[in-house]
């Protein structure tokens, strides 16, 4: 069975639920054994000082397709064991220093994708130090640069969902030139902002834009010249949003996220969500700040707009209503693709028109 093929059940308090059919897959698990070792080829020694070093084995497909999620613990031989199900899995290996043992990133890193048939196999894991780089942030617009902080977190995310992109801190010199240890997994740009007011336009490595890619990082290399491009500029989406009857209306709620369905899954921040607080409401919260004399409020707690979005197409809808968790499903986003307006955002304000429609309408 495939994930996207499973079916929720609503199980409330003190309720029992029956006729749930739960369809097996075919194939027969399989004991997959291995040893981490280090990049020199030597096994690998216990770590001094309470180190520890995990294994942990997830399906190399969006769907599963049978796969499991699974973790071991890796022996003080250096040997580890699963139990798998047939299907494709990525085996990643990390080892954490104790504190005061050398200096710099504290993790190493390994990984090996196995294919899972039914027969016994045996899987080596070498073990190194995540792939390091080094570049410039470049400040694009009419405003001055701000004054850099020493550190700041990598902005990327994994375009899998599985979370596998990490890296350390950006080590940032006065000029804005930076390095940074660490890097690990696949991983992809994300669509939000960083360094405050700036917008994230692109990240460029190996002269790729991980907007438009990823790029996975080998453990021991190191990649050079990489710009990190953020403008001044705002790109905002000015949302106008109409009732049934074609009158202006503050009462919806908004979701904005990629036409590129492998980001619906890559971090929360790909599906963009927008409720503006209702004209009662800001009038109440203009008196109470009045009264106890803060004066006026943001003049931008009132404007209907999506900020931070990087350039790109995007869809766009207006919804009666919609649940924390709903727009988080990726079959529900599918769904609310057939009825959005596709947005292209680029540099800049852009506004979208559109009509505010009923969930059950579009999702039933």
């Amino acid at each position: 069975m495939a994930r996207n093929e499973a079916q929720p059940v609503m199980v409330a308090r003190g309720q029992t639920v029956s006729g749930v059919e739960i369809a097996m897959g075919e194939g027969v698990p399989t004991v997959v054994t291995g040893r981490v070792i280090v990049n020199d080829g030597q096994p690998l020694a216990p770590t001094p000082g309470g180190g520890g070093t995990f294994v942990n084995a997830r399906p190399d497909d969006r769907d599963f397709q049978g796969g499991m999620t699974a973790g071991s613990s890796v022996r003080p031989d250096g040997t580890f064991r699963f139990l798998l199900a047939p299907g494709n899995y990525v085996l990643e290996a990390r080892r954490n220093q104790p504190p005061g043992q050398g200096t710099g990133n504290k993790e190493q890193y390994g990984m090996a994708k196995i294919s899972v048939a039914g027969e016994t196999m045996d899987v080596s894991i070498v073990l190194g130090s995540g792939a390091t780089a080094s570049g410039r942030v470049v400040f694009e617009g009419e405003t001055p640069a701000p004054t850099p902080p020493a550190q700041a977190g990598v902005p990327m995310n994994s375009p899998d969902g599985f979370g596998n992109c990490r890296s350390g801190q950006l080590q940032i010199a006065p000029d804005w030139t930076f390095s940074v240890d660490g890097l690990v997994g696949n991983c992809t740009a994300p669509t939000y902002g960083m360094f405050g007011r700036w917008t994230l336009k692109s990240i460029v490595i190996n002269n790729q834009d991980l907007r438009n890619g990823s790029v996975t990082f080998e453990p021991g290399q190191h990649y050079g010249n990489v710009q990190i491009v953020v403008t001044d500029r705002k790109n905002e989406l000015n949302l106008h949003v109409t009732d049934e009857k074609g009158q202006p209306t503050r009462e919806y709620a908004v979701l904005v996220f990629p036409i590129d369905k492998s980001k619906w899954e890559a971090a929360p921040q790909a599906v963009r969500t927008f409720v503006p607080p209702s004209t009662e409401m800001i009038a109440s919260m203009q008196a109470m700040a009045t009264a106890s004399g803060r004066g006026n409020l943001p003049a931008q707690l009132g404007r209907e707009t999506v900020a931070g979005l990087t350039a790109g197409d995007y869809y766009a809808i207006a919804l009666d209503d919609i649940d924390n968790d709903s727009w988080r499903d990726p079959a529900v986003l599918e769904r609310l693709a057939t009825a959005a307006t596709r947005v292209t955002m680029s540099e800049g304000p852009t506004d979208v028109n559109l009509l505010r429609l009923k969930l059950d309408d579009v999702i039933r």
